[in-house]
């Protein structure tokens, strides 16, 4: 029965019922009652229809109840409802107005609210959350469900909101919005059956008053939460009027046709997806179509791939690698932290830039667990202080840097840094595994490969690893001093450091590491290239310091022996004990010298020794050309050298002497006589090409006269040669008497004693005073043996020759040029 008040309606108030009735059409508006009932129970109150409890009072309708409704209040539904009318929730038919809004709730208790009237619900004056309801809309044609009024904002939580029937009109939806509408946790729109046609749609959004009429300033508004559902045989929103629509969760699930028909001016607000989304592949995809739903641009570019799949950001495709997979960049990626790749069964893949760079700020960018093994190529890494744990942290991982794989920081201008400041590559647990190939460079500021306090293998097999502070760091572990065992090989590429104060293998206590170099060039600014209490094999490779650059166990250097002999220097960096050098002389014989027969060793670099050979040859093979050949640790090299090569190099250098130059050009005057005395190779001579000076007033001072004196029984001394070998040998006989032996005698040099040996198994004997330098050819020797003395030098040899008559001429003119190179050496050595 219809309630009225018999007191006077105004105009507008009479107006406003007809358009509210108009707007029904032909259902007729229930007005709110004035109180509720009371009644002792529930069951009570729903055996006479009264369904709806607020605070102890119970109520037919949500009309009545909304009007003692108090703000925070809960209005319980108690039982399913089958409305008779079309009702107006916030209308007070005893003021003719509606009320001020309230703020409540509404506990549906899971049952069905079902209307057979078109808007059997209009939603005013309410800012209400409805929980647990089940909103059925009977009827075909024009039926629409509730509306939520311009004035009103409703929050639906785990509720059902269908319409079971036909559509004539894009209006006839479950719900239509002029207000403001969430559909929150558990919310379901139905749309969608049998009858349903191309105008079913999931909500209709209008911007009208209550009276029915249109008004632009009203904008609807739909927030879509959590995991609410939209289920609708054609448009899953249709807007008639410019809306707001703001989603904020990537769990909303739109099934229909079209996600929605926009109107002209809507906004669409999407909340994501956040960074932390697109790290999830299955939130991202939800999120994007979503996007494609709505009509909005997917705004996430994709930056990596694994397959077929694409993914928006970095973090997101590695959450989804498996063994065996190449992860492969789309795009440069700037990541805004570090991204951790720790997987619990072994997981092996590759990672290809595709020529693009990851980069970021002062922290790590990527780390990869023990169980982690991954081939890199194509591709930057780039960030600012990674600190200790570096651009990449090996936390266990075995990683290979493959061709165009590069790990780089943009301090490379800073200098004086510890190991815990931009650092390259960190090996954080122990296991870690890191090889850089062909290709691969490592370009930092910090230390380039950093293992400190962990057991660790590095190997460099080429690439370039370059550094302004220390190349390889490890340590044992500092807190407790436990010993650490890491392996640093290098096979081949470029290791160096542009810092003149670090060295660039530094191993401080670490004394159970181990350093191999096999290859490669090792490259410094002035500091030894090895520092610490490493167990170091230097096995190959290239070394350089400053200026000074030896290639290990090969033929580096060469250089004219002129300080004490005729011969060639040739210098090798050696790590090798069974390193072997040969080479064969003019005469065929093959002479074979050890490492222990080196001349010179000298540390270099804190790594390996220095060793110096000699290839010695007399004074009339100094055109002749000598085959010599190294072995060492599996090298060979193999070359031809002469005196005479490296004597015209010391003539052609501007930068030599001129004492030393006329004491090479001495020397191969001398070398060219002794070659037509002995007739070797004369149609080389050693002085070729050079002024052939005039000798003929050559003379020897009497001072270098031989000088023999006293006897001793059954010996007498005979005479004396000098061999022209590379180092001069003054040779005396002495003839022994029928009778006597030989080894009744002592021949002493000093305090050396000379050994005596047979000549041609004649009665003659002879010693040797052996190794008489350039520098000592006017030296005076003194030989004893009992009371017999003999006192003679190279010149004496000279001396004796020039004096005597009849002297063959090939002979005389090298003696003359003797005793001018031993001039020329006397001139050279004062000066030196």
């Amino acid at each position: 029965m219809l309630k009225r008040k018999h007191s006077r309606l105004s105009i507008l108030s009479l107006l406003l019922s007809v358009a509210m009735l108009l707007s029904c059409l032909t259902i007729v508006m229930i007005p709110a009652s004035a109180e509720g009932a009371t009644y002792e129970s529930d069951e009570a109150a729903i055996a006479e229809k009264y369904v709806f409890r607020l605070n102890g009072k119970y109520y037919k309708n949500l009309a009545d109840a909304h009007l003692d409704v108090a703000d925070g209040d809960t209005v319980y539904m108690l039982a399913d409802y089958n409305n008779s009318s079309c009702e107006w929730v916030g209308w007070n038919a005893a003021t003719n107005r509606y009320t001020e809004t309230k703020t409540y709730t509404i506990e549906g208790g899971n049952h069905k609210f079902t209307s057979t009237f078109n808007h059997g619900l209009h939603l005013c004056s309410a800012n209400v959350t409805i929980n647990n309801l089940n909103y059925i809309v009977n009827g075909d044609g024009n039926f629409s469900g509730f509306r939520v009024e311009y004035t009103s904002n409703v929050t639906l939580k785990n509720c059902t909101i269908e319409k079971t029937g036909s559509a004539t009109n894009a209006w006839n939806a479950p719900i239509i919005v002029y207000g403001t509408l969430t559909l929150d946790e558990g919310t379901v729109l139905k749309n969608n059956n049998d009858k349903s046609t191309a105008t079913s749609h999931g909500m209709y959004l209008a911007a009208q008053k209550m009276d029915g009429s249109s008004d632009s300033s009203i904008i609807p508004k739909v927030i879509l939460k959590s995991n609410a559902t939209i289920i609708a045989k054609q448009n899953a929103i249709h807007e008639a009027a410019k809306s707001v629509i703001q989603v904020e969760s990537p769990n909303v699930t739109l099934t229909a046709t079209k996600g929605r028909e926009g109107a002209s001016g809507t906004t669409v607000t999407m909340a994501g997806p956040t960074a932390e989304d697109l790290e999830d592949a299955t939130i991202t995809e939800k999120w994007k179509t979503l996007y494609l739903q709505l009509g909005q641009k997917w705004g996430a570019e994709d930056v990596a791939q694994i397959g077929e799949t694409k993914y928006p950001t970095l973090a997101a495709a590695f959450k989804e690698i498996t063994n065996g997979c190449t992860l492969r960049l789309l795009s440069n990626v700037i990541l805004d932290s570090k991204i951790s790749f720790a997987p619990d069964t072994a997981i092996n893949f590759t990672f290809d830039g595709a020529g693009y760079t990851v980069s970021g700020g002062n922290y790590t960018l990527l780390s990869l667990g023990e169980k982690v093994t991954c081939t890199m190529k194509n591709i930057t890494f780039q960030n600012g202080n990674g600190g200790g744990t570096g651009t990449l942290d090996l936390a266990g991982a075995n990683v290979t840097l493959d061709s165009g794989a590069k790990v780089t920081n943009s301090g490379t201008d800073r200098v004086n840094l510890g190991n815990s400041e931009w650092v390259g590559v960190s090996i954080t647990k122990d296991y870690g595994k890191l090889a850089i190939n062909d290709g691969a460079t490592i370009d930092v500021c910090g230390t380039a490969i950093k293992s400190d306090g962990i057991t660790s293998d590095v190997v460099i097999n080429g690439g370039h690893v370059k550094t302004a502070n220390r190349g390889y760091a490890t340590n044992l572990v500092q807190s407790t001093k436990v010993m650490t065992y890491s392996t640093l090989t290098i096979n081949g590429g470029l290791f160096e450091t542009t810092r003149p104060t670090d060295t660039l293998i530094l191993t401080y206590d670490a004394s159970g590491a181990t350093v191999k170099i096999n290859g490669g060039t090792l490259k410094t600014s002035g500091i030894n290239i090895f520092s610490g209490k490493a167990s170091t094999v230097v096995i190959g490779g290239t070394l350089t310091v400053g200026t000074e650059t030896y290639t290990v166990n090969t033929l580096d250097s060469y250089s004219l022996s002129l300080n004490d002999d005729i011969g060639i220097n040739l210098y090798a960096a050696l790590s090798d004990n069974e390193t072997k050098l040969t080479f064969t002389l003019p005469n065929g014989e093959v002479v074979t010298m050890k490492l222990a027969d080196a001349n010179k060793k000298e540390a270099k670099f804190g790594l390996l020794n220095l060793y110096r050979f000699t290839v010695n040859v007399s004074a009339a093979e100094m055109t002749a050309e000598i085959p010599v050949k190294l072995e060492a640790a599996g090298n060979t090299k193999e070359i031809t050298v002469s005196v005479l090569q490296y004597a015209k190099r010391i003539l052609e250098d501007e930068t030599q002497t001129e004492s030393v130059k006329a004491l090479v050009t001495a020397m191969l005057h001398y070398g060219a006589a002794a070659q037509l005395s002995f007739e070797k190779n004369t149609d080389n001579l050693a002085n070729a090409g050079l002024t052939t000076p005039d000798f003929s007033a050559i003379t020897v001072a009497d001072d270098y006269a031989p000088s023999i004196s006293g006897t001793t029984d059954g010996l007498t001394y005979f005479g004396s040669s000098l061999l022209l070998k590379s180092k001069t040998v003054i040779r005396h006989y002495f003839r022994l008497a029928d009778g006597k032996s030989i080894s009744d005698y002592e021949f002493k040099l000093g305090d050396t004693v000379l050994t005596a040996t047979q000549y041609n198994e004649t009665e003659l004997y002879y010693v040797e005073i052996t190794g008489i330098k350039s520098s000592d050819l006017t030296t005076a020797y003194t030989v004893t043996v009992g009371d017999l003395t003999v006192t003679y030098s190279a010149m004496s040899y000279a001396y004796t020759a020039l004096h005597t008559e009849d002297l063959d001429e090939t002979l005389t003119a090298t003696v003359k040029a003797l005793v001018n190179y031993a001039n020329a050496a006397k001139a050279y050595f004062a000066a030196n």
